[in-house]
């Protein structure tokens, strides 16, 4: 019989910076190194790789011997390997000198590791843009890989590939199969391989390409040498064919246009992307301007790069092997957010290094949202304040760097809820706000601004007369010097009677991730543990972190004014001193992606709690200041 399908079989690799070693390791030793190691002994089966960049180094620096073996599998034309983005970017969310310049670092890593030029290309995440085609056109890129969905969208074949066009460059692009790949991954062996010879129709021209997860979620060696055994066996019917050979003797191929993904709806969905894709944008001009030292600015351009990965703007999870669990996407994962600020910030400490620098507050709209925002460059902070809320929404410490603000679902720093006096903890754990007045949504007006001296100060619009506690207006004046943010609260009431209710200001902190490995949290006036405090207040629930307890507790603290957080991971120290309150209420914020995944650390949320009595037409006022060192 002669052969009528041609199969590429695609296999993708790829773990984002920001995951811990033995992440890595589980992912080389349990998936990789044993399924090209079985591959190996089937070299009439060609398969295409691609790995992200930041995979392939933390590989050469850990398991630098895996290499030859990827040399022996090219020698023979048994493996092409794709190029794409170094660090797994979201491809239409970065300005086109970084979209080239990750391609070209990736391109150029692989000609010099393995001695080939890349043919073909990886796009993440399936994020197509037409403008793709004469960007891989500088590099003689000469394919890639869609999801069949774009094919079906414009009423191509899904079994063949096609050819499309920009700018008059050409891109040859084969449509991946979904419902193959999903064969592959559930069913047994010798049922893929039928199902592969019985929904492919028999003409020369018939190309089905898959890439299956089935040796990344848990597949066992049996399994990996089965499947290869039986497309041994099965040569006369599946051609396993490399792409370049598909393009290189392809007949005729019909033209379309594909309209590319609404990736920035993810913005939208998720306010934690849509400021680290501000930041990106932001630190992206900074690196930009940088002038002078060609070295430094390419530093600091790799390490903004390491921020783009595509783990951050979408909802695809990654799995492991010997586990039916995929690791949760990266958003949903504060130290990969966190990863992604210490890239930023290191690239815009680098950009420093190259000219005199002086704090100062700037306005414009940072976050893309219309309004104005309130940017402090200073050393050793960032602060980044909002109309909306008048809150902080990123605080960069320099030094290390780290943002203590990389919070999830728009948690920030004085955020302010106004509630009744009988206002509790289990309240806030139950989610029963609706007697309290939230002023993380409100618009405040700005009442003064001094950018050389990093003060700025808002007072509360409130137009609907309906909402609770409508009486009482606020006004916040922030102060920013150095290594301290001072916060003065004025909070009058406009009303004709006399209103008693709880203040409640909220403060998110980030931390790594909230264990007694890396976060202890102490008295800051006498340095006592938590736990001290409550045997002497005879409390039976204690916050032990230097016993092994667990962090992750919710906690109400009485007669304390000072907290000082010790950031073991970072070895830094936060401190929060609240002049006037009647103590506060620790929550430690976790969530998950979706219902099977693990519950991951987010922030850990003070909220200082000050009852409160004011006649009509009286104020009060209070401070409360936030400060970092090491």
């Amino acid at each position: 019989m002669d052969k009528s399908i041609s199969l590429i079989l695609g296999f993708h690799f790829h773990i984002p910076d920001g995951y811990a070693d033995d992440e890595y390791e589980q992912l080389y030793s349990g998936t990789i190194k044993p399924f090209l190691s079985t591959l190996f002994k089937f070299p009439k089966i060609p398969v295409i790789l691609h790995f992200s960049g930041s995979l392939l180094y933390w590989i050469e620096r850990h398991h630098g011997e895996f290499f030859m073996l990827l040399i022996d599998m090219l020698k023979r034309k048994q493996i092409e390997i794709l190029t794409g983005g170094f660090y797994e970017p979201m491809m239409p969310l970065l300005p086109l000198k970084d979209r080239t310049g990750q391609i070209e670092m990736l391109t150029t890593y692989l000609r010099k590791q393995f001695g080939k030029r890349s043919l073909g290309c990886w796009i993440p995440a399936g994020s197509w843009e037409q403008i793709n085609i004469s960007t891989l056109s500088k590099y003689n890129i000469n394919w890639t890989f869609l999801d069949e969905q774009h094919f079906t969208d414009v009423k191509l074949n899904t079994h063949a590939p096609c050819i499309s066009e920009d700018r008059g460059k050409l891109l040859t692009i084969f449509p991946i199969s979904r419902k193959m790949q999903t064969e592959i991954e559930s069913a047994a062996a010798v049922t893929a391989i039928n199902s592969i010879k019985n929904n492919c129709t028999k003409n020369d021209n018939h190309v089905l390409t898959v890439f299956p997860r089935m040796f990344n979620n848990g597949t066992s060696e049996n399994n990996i040498l089965e499947f290869l055994d039986l497309l041994t066996k099965n040569e006369e019917e599946i051609e396993v064919v490399l792409p370049s050979k598909i393009v290189k003797n392809q007949p005729p191929l019909q033209k379309a246009y594909f309209s590319g993904n609404s990736v920035k709806n993810f913005l939208v969905k998720y306010p934690e992307a849509n400021n680290i894709y501000s930041k990106m944008g932001f630190v992206h001009s900074l690196v930009d301007q940088a002038h002078g030292d060609k070295i430094r600015k390419r530093r600091a351009q790799e390490e903004l790069w390491k921020a783009q990965s595509y783990d951050l703007f979408c909802d695809e999870a990654h799995y492991l092997q010997n586990t039916q669990m995929p690791l949760p996407i990266g958003i949903h994962r504060s130290n990969i957010r966190a990863a992604a600020y210490q890239a930023i910030i290191e690239a815009e400490r680098i950009t420093r290094e190259t000219k005199s620098f002086l704090p100062a507050i700037t306005t414009f709209d940072f976050n893309f949202d219309g309004i104005n925002e309130y940017v402090y460059q200073g050393n050793p902070v960032n602060c980044l304040i909002k109309r909306t809320g008048a809150n902080i929404f990123e605080l960069d410490y320099i030094p290390k760097p780290w943002n203590y603000l990389n919070t999830s679902l728009g948690h920030y720093a004085f955020s302010d809820i106004i509630a009744p006096p009988d206002f509790s903890i289990d309240d806030v754990r139950l989610n029963k706000f609706s007697a309290c007045r939230i002023m993380a949504g409100e618009t405040y007006d700005e009442i003064d601004i001094d950018r050389s001296h990093g003060k700025v100060s808002f007072k509360s619009v409130q137009q609907n007369k309906n909402i609770k506690f409508n009486e009482i207006e606020i006004q916040k004046y922030y102060h920013i010097k150095e290594n301290c943010v001072n916060v003065r609260y004025i909070l009058l009431n406009t009303g004709k009677t006399d209103v008693d209710f709880s203040f409640i200001p909220e403060i998110n902190l980030s931390f790594y991730d909230g264990s007694e490995k890396n976060l202890r949290v102490k008295h800051s006036d006498t340095d006592d543990d938590i736990k001290n405090m409550r045997k002497r207040n005879n409390r039976s629930k204690i916050l032990d972190t230097a016993s092994g307890d667990s962090l992750l507790d919710d906690e109400v603290i009485i007669g304390l004014k000072n907290l000082q957080f010790e950031d073991l991971y970072n070895e830094a120290i936060v401190e929060i001193k609240f002049v006037e309150n009647d103590g506060f209420w620790i929550l430690h914020e976790k969530n998950n992606a979706h219902e099977k995944d693990p519950i991951q650390y987010q922030q850990t949320c003070v909220m200082s709690v000050r009852k409160i009595s004011l006649k009509s037409g009286t104020h009060t006022d209070f401070q409360i200041s936030l400060s970092i060192c090491h």
